[in-house]
């Protein structure tokens, strides 16, 4: 009662009864597979990274300029505008 209650009959009865996988599904099915084993697999011990400054140092990082989706004010503005330092020709 069990498989029938969590469905498990169902879906070994479907796999049984389903077409040969296409060319291009077993290549799919062979990696799916490597995968698994590999995910299976022990994974090697990992090192200890040793620290060599007392001080942490946020690692540098892309930063691209900001690129605005509409320009803040309306009108550019003028940079041949009189002041008071201009000359008038």
């Amino acid at each position: 009662w069990l498989k029938v209650q969590y469905g498990i009959h169902r879906s070994l009865s479907q796999s049984l009864h389903t077409m040969a996988p296409k060319k291009g599904e077993k290549k799919a099915a062979d990696k799916a597979e490597k995968a698994a084993k590999q995910v299976k697999a022990n994974v090697g011990k990992k090192v200890k990274k040793i620290r060599t400054k007392v001080r942490f140092y946020r690692p540098k990082t892309l930063i691209k300029a900001r690129t605005g989706k509409y320009p803040r004010k309306s009108v550019e503005s003028r940079g041949d505008k009189l002041d008071k330092y201009r000359i008038i020709q």
